[in-house]
């Protein structure tokens, strides 16, 4: 039951094999008490004593052993009192073999008698116990560690409370509507009247650790516990939480089922929320910017939303080491402006509680289990619930969240019977189907589909490791761009442009470069070298060319393979061998955004040496007297200087987006919060806008020097503007893709949570 939501859990959609199950356990043992304690009132004959045998229900094998269970807990303490009443667990097992599991008695029958003993005035030694029980010695000595006698295994004291009067005052609190029964408590709309507030109020009689594991969770998408109180004189325990009005998305499920797939979008969710609202009185919201942007998605970015949202729920209940354990529509509540609150920890577990109880054992609706959550329940008894860890919850979120992409579930529901369990468990053993992978949308967000598989793994190695890591996976599923970046789909050029990085990087260095060169040989050629009158200068030039540009370019390439290499061996290396074989990964991660820098600071420093080699080699070779001017020294050195600039800005331009494309993504460690590498990216931000600002400087600058070292060729100024024109229009696109590379990959690594890409925000 949704207690915060107060959904009506008798509706028939509400219905599932394990609350029903759970209706016919209460009933039972709320008979069986009511029987023994009559009878023992009115009679001290033990032969008038109800038999446990007659509260059995023939079938399935797995109710009808957790009733056999229960009903001895409930004799157990109810014989101690009186000595000659006493019953041993021998005589159960012998009146009772379906009792053992494979000939030994179940640990939570030898506790519940170390208990009932201790709370009726023996000192039972635990030792004892230990030796009685040897196969149980380890769990007994946890199990007794807390030396309240009070606690008990038994499911009796959770039974449900009558439902109270509308109107009458209970405590602190008056009555105001009925929003719900479940099997073990009632939730009322209630009125606080110390602190005037309205509050959905769960009454029930149970013991358990409910209140106080959700007294740890104090999360925007968890249903907010406010605090608990018993009340002893009525017999009943009250914890007060958040009301929650806008419904559950078990609303939205069955809405999502009568609705076509073109159909459904971000108002489908908002529409069962109004109606949830409208139908208590309660207006929706007119200004919520959660809203606008909910009602501007597609159905998948809305499932995709929803699933971040309770992903982070769930993150924040682990990391505190709680376990929900039935994760389900109806335990997803709405609040007005369509943000899910994670409810109804009502059979949760923590892993800071004991284990060994029965509801560490049996919990959960079974549609939603994990495989190994439907084997606790077959080898009820056997097992630990510590087994079980985070990664049950997130196959039960998937399970979720593929319902409400799909309107089905993936895996068919069977019925509470010890075969069926096993038969869901062996089914989901075997994966998700291909019926069942063809049944989703074909609009759903890159990577999404293989999110969800990924939570529906068999087995929970090859699942999700963590909430933390499902959260920034769906975030990132609103991000198509980040996504295709960070997993490349198939068919993708991504993954080829990896497997060999040192060419193209040289490529992307030297195409600038070369045509930068090409420039300026020809400038210079006719501005400067034709305009020398000694006939020695054109070999003398043509020696430089076939001398210098070698050399430097030479030079210029095993720099920039020198400081690449590290990084461009690990992407290599990633191609080709596990990742984890790979040493200085981070290292050489927070190295691939500063490439397109080494190249530009190589390329420029290039520039700048030649600028002062090819007028020096001409002036030694000519002798002072033919030699060149002043004026012709700075033209040489200034149209080297000029090119230099094309050349870096654009090589920079180049290698960078290559980098931030193909290398970084390579390198990321998936689904890791990365702060060195924000750090870097935000100075690779920075840093862009100055190479931006050079590349839109060349043109004006080259035309302020022009003139003063007297170039009179209009076709210069001509091939000038037009070349930078051409590199202005270049430099702007690359910075933009380079900034937009920049922003998908700081979304890839930051630890935030996203919002999704609406139209508005396009």
């Amino acid at each position: 039951m949704s207690a915060a939501a107060g959904d009506d859990a008798a509706s028939p959609r509400n219905v599932n094999p394990t609350s029903t199950a759970w209706q016919q356990l209460a009933g039972r043992l709320e008979a069986f008490g009511k029987a023994w304690d009559e009878v023992a009132a009115a009679s001290p004959d033990d032969a008038k004593l109800p038999s446990i045998g007659k509260f059995l229900p023939d079938s399935p094998p797995l109710l009808r052993r957790l009733v056999l269970l229960e009903l001895v807990k409930i004799e157990l303490d109810r014989r101690w009192p009186t000595p000659a009443r006493r019953k041993a667990l021998a005589d159960y097992a012998a009146e009772f073999p379906e009792l053992l599991d494979d000939g030994q008695m179940p640990v939570e029958l030898v506790y519940e008698e170390f208990q009932v003993r201790r709370r009726h005035g023996d000192a039972p030694s635990i030792d004892d116990y230990c030796r009685r029980f040897p196969q149980h010695a380890e769990r007994l000595r946890v199990l007794s560690t807390d030396n309240d006698p009070l606690k008990t295994t038994s499911l009796f004291n959770a039974r449900k409370t009558d439902v109270l009067e509308i109107g009458r005052q209970l405590d602190d609190f008056d009555l105001l509507v009925t929003l719900g029964e479940g099997a073990f408590a009632t939730v009322y709309l209630a009125r606080q009247r110390s602190l005037g507030r309205i509050v959905a109020l769960k009454v029930s009689a149970m013991r358990g650790i409910e209140t106080q594991t959700l007294a740890q969770l104090d999360h925007p998408y968890i249903v907010r516990v406010y605090d608990q109180r018993p009340v002893p004189e009525q017999q009943l325990h009250l914890m007060y939480m958040q009301y929650i009005a806008g419904g559950t998305l078990l609303d939205v499920v069955a809405r999502v089922r009568q609705t076509s797939q073109a159909q459904r979008r971000g108002r489908l969710l908002l529409e069962c929320i109004d109606e949830r609202l409208l139908a208590k009185g309660e207006s929706p919201p007119s200004d919520s910017r959660t809203r606008q942007m909910l009602a501007s998605l597609g159905w998948p970015q809305v499932v995709c939303w929803l699933g971040a949202r309770l992903a982070s729920a769930l993150e924040h209940a682990h990391a505190r080491g709680v376990l929900h354990r039935d994760l389900k529509p109806a335990n997803v509540l709405l609040a007005a402006d369509g943000s899910p609150k994670l409810a109804d920890f009502n059979v949760s577990s923590s892993t800071q509680a004991p284990a060994g109880t029965a509801e560490a054992y049996f919990g959960g609706s079974l549609a939603y289990m994990s495989p190994e959550q439907l084997d606790l329940c077959i080898e009820l008894g056997e097992r630990d619930v510590e087994s079980l860890d985070g990664r049950s919850d997130l196959y039960s979120l998937g399970i979720v969240l593929w319902e409400l992409l799909s309107g089905e579930r993936p895996f068919r529901d069977e019925g509470l019977f010890d075969s069926g369990i096993r038969s869901m468990a062996d089914r989901r053993k075997h994966g998700v189907g291909e019926q069942a992978i063809a049944s989703l949308p074909r609009t759903c967000p890159p990577g999404m589909t293989d999110v969800l598989l990924d939570c529906l793994a068999p087995g929970p190695a090859a699942r999700i490791v963590s909430a933390r890591v499902l959260r920034r996976r769906l975030d990132l599923c609103q991000h198509p761009e980040v996504q295709t970046l960070v997993r490349p789909p198939a068919g993708s050029w991504l993954p080829a442009l990896r497997r060999h990085p040192l060419p193209l990087v040289i490529v992307a260095g030297l195409v600038p470069n070369v045509v930068a060169s090409a420039m300026s040989i020809a400038y210079n050629h006719a501005e400067i070298i034709d305009h020398l009158t000694d006939e020695r200068v054109p070999r003398i030039f043509e020696l430089q060319l076939v001398t210098i540009n070698p050399v430097a370019y030479a030079v210029g390439v095993a720099l920039i393979v020198a400081l690449a290499w590290p990084v461009l061996r690990a992407v290599r290396r990633i191609t080709i061998e596990p990742r984890e074989a790979i040493t200085a990964l981070e290292r050489w991660r927070l190295r691939a955004p500063y490439l397109g820098d080494y190249v530009a600071w190589v390329s420029g420093a290039e520039w700048f040496i030649s600028g002062l080699v090819f007028p020096a080699w001409l002036q030694i070779s000519l002798g002072t007297a033919a030699g060149l001017s002043a004026q012709q020294w700075v033209h040489f050195f200034a149209s080297q200087v000029m090119c230099g600039l094309l050349a870096s800005t654009m090589s920079f331009f180049c290698v960078t987006l290559y980098a931030l494309r193909v290398l970084c993504p390579a390198l990321l460690e998936a689904d890791r919060d990365d702060a060195p590498l924000c750090a870097a990216l935000d100075r690779l931000a920075r840093r862009t806008p100055v190479y931006t600002t050079l590349a839109l400087v060349m043109v004006p600058l080259a035309v302020v020097v022009m003139p003063l070292v007297r170039t009179e060729s209009r076709m210069a100024f001509l091939v000038l503007g037009l070349v930078g024109l051409l590199a202005t229009c270049v430099a702007f696109v690359l910075a933009k893709k380079i900034q937009q590379a920049i922003a998908a990959l700081r979304l890839a690594v930051t630890a935030d949570e996203l919002e999704p890409v609406t139209r508005t925000s396009l």
